[in-house]
């Protein structure tokens, strides 16, 4: 967006572009301070009336006025008249980002094309945004690593679809977690993605633990049953959340104490910015609950090793409802 056009318009599947176009749009309005106003409409407020009406408005300010409308995918084309009329008199001042989401279909977007044609007629900019097919995800992942200096290999890009899936805004946030251990040279191999990131089944265990540590019963309940659903292994589950309800507890004890962030990344074996999260976590906590749940898992550890006739599922399911209460 540095030559700004007077109209976006980006649609399609790719979250991860999606977010940039958003964030980039935040930032440069940002940047101008005083000298600029940005206005979102989003969900129930992005109507074709409310968006004529927006940048139609008369301004005060001196800068330039950006609008960003996030969900045009759910105009249709019956009621885009306002605002085809509206992209055709932008004023001068304005600058409209669209963001459309949304399956691409034969290279064309979510956004109804009448949209896409009133953007182009006013010299505007139209992007469809189509996330990779599945044998294209390791090829970018090595495209964001460069975006965050890193040089992941092939190899190391196979393991990280592997362990994380498909899901692109998850595999950004395990490249960025990789960029912050600071690898030598920037570079990534395999030893250092299974040593540093984490399954979507082991992700959805900590989620729980983090859950049980905040007290939040519906949402423990929830994972507790999505993770059955998924056929994990019941220790695996057991151990996920004794580690997090054991770093909280000791985080708070040092915390307690005075200790700084870097004595906590040092005595959890985490670096500064988890062990930040886990600061954060755990003065949240209520002490008392985290001994109470440290006491029932380890009567659940006890069960699912063989050690009573109770199943591991209902046992799980009642440590849970039990805990974050």
């Amino acid at each position: 967006m540095a030559d700004l056009k007077p109209a976006y318009l980006v649609h399609g599947d790719d979250e991860v572009k999606l977010d940039s176009w958003r964030v980039r749009l935040r930032a440069r309005a940002a940047r101008e301070g005083s000298d600029a106003t940005l206005e979102i409409l989003a969900g129930d407020q992005l109507t074709p009336a409310a968006f004529a009406q927006a940048t139609g408005a008369l301004t005060l300010g001196l800068g330039l006025r950006y609008l960003l409308a996030d969900g045009v995918e759910r105009w249709k084309e019956k009621e885009l008249g306002p605002v085809l009329e509206a992209v055709r008199a932008l004023p001068a001042d304005t600058i409209v980002l669209m963001v459309g989401t949304g399956k691409v279909s034969r290279k064309t977007g979510p956004a109804p094309e009448s949209l896409a044609k009133a953007v182009r007629a006013i010299g505007g900019e139209v992007q469809v945004c189509e996330a990779p097919r599945a044998n294209r995800l390791p090829a970018w992942v090595v495209e964001q690593g460069r975006e965050l200096d890193l040089i992941v290999s092939e190899d190391a890009a196979h393991a990280l679809v592997e362990r994380v899936g498909a899901d692109q805004r998850r595999l950004v946030r395990e490249l960025e977690k990789l960029a912050c251990y600071g690898p030598e040279g920037g570079r990534v191999d395999r030893d250092a993605v299974e040593a540093l990131t984490v399954s979507d089944v082991e992700a959805r265990a900590y989620e729980l633990g983090d859950a049980l540590i905040d007290g939040d019963r519906e949402r423990a309940l929830l994972l507790g049953e999505d993770l059955r659903e998924r056929g994990a292994e019941m220790m695996h589950i057991v151990f996920a959340i004794l580690r997090q309800l054991r770093q909280a507890r000791k985080a708070a004890a040092m915390l307690e104490r005075g200790a700084s962030t870097q004595e906590l990344a040092s005595a959890l074996r985490v670096p500064p910015f988890v062990a930040k999260q886990i600061a954060a976590q755990a003065g949240r906590a209520d002490a008392a609950r985290l001994e109470r749940a440290l006491e029932r898992l380890a009567d659940l550890d006890y069960a699912v090793r063989g050690g009573t006739n109770l199943d591991a599922g209902t046992g799980l399911t009642l440590t849970l409802a039990g805990v974050a209460e």
